[in-house]
């Protein structure tokens, strides 16, 4: 009989950390406390790279950003640069098993087109700027090369997708990668995109 009882307080621990682990409105514990993002709402090539001190947030210029004129297009017509602050703990829970996971790189060029704030509970804050078209980054002053799900999860919850056409997602890695479970994504026009 005492066996029985030990067996089933430990099957009743598995299966409320499963439930735990599932839940989706369960709040993992993170060291990260906020993410703030800055990114440019358009994909751009240029001639003269971007350096990650040049993305800088300038909150006049997004006053007029879901203005439609009337051929139907948006301003502003330049590509501007926005800023988002993710806060919910299981997704910066996820965001920070990624960043452990990230791989040094020896490398020394950067084409920034995004920048990330790191705010840590003990205070620290770490940065991560991303190159234009790839996993390559700088974090914390070293280049480091990441996953697919790091920059999905940075793009998805910032609302980077909002702003690019379906036609262009196709392009994107992180939304074809077959090891990790995606949402469908939906831009600003209504368009959906899943693969």
């Amino acid at each position: 009989m005492k066996h029985l009882i030990i067996v089933f307080l430990i099957l009743c621990m598995v299966s409320c950390n499963h439930k735990k682990s599932t839940d989706p409105t369960y709040n993992a514990i993170t060291k990260i406390d906020s993410i703030e993002v800055l990114f440019y709402n358009s994909l751009f090539e240029s001639f003269l790279t971007v350096d990650c001190d040049e993305m800088v947030y300038f909150p006049e210029k997004v006053d007029t950003l879901d203005v439609i004129l009337e051929d139907g297009s948006y301003l502003p017509k330049e590509s501007t640069i926005l800023k988002s602050v993710i806060t919910d703990k299981n997704v910066l829970y996820a965001i920070e098993q990624e960043l452990d996971s990230m791989q040094p790189l020896d490398w020394n060029y950067i084409d920034a087109r995004m920048k990330c704030f790191i705010y840590c509970a003990d205070n620290q804050i770490d940065t991560l700027c991303i190159h234009a078209y790839s996993n390559f980054a700088i974090y914390n002053n070293r280049y480091v090369r990441f996953s697919n799900k790091l920059l999905y999860l940075l793009r998805k919850n910032c609302g980077f997708y909002r702003w690019i056409g379906t036609d262009m997602m196709q392009y994107f890695n992180e939304l074809n990668d077959p090891t990790f479970v995606r949402e469908t994504i939906t831009n600003r026009w209504g368009q959906k995109y899943k693969k």
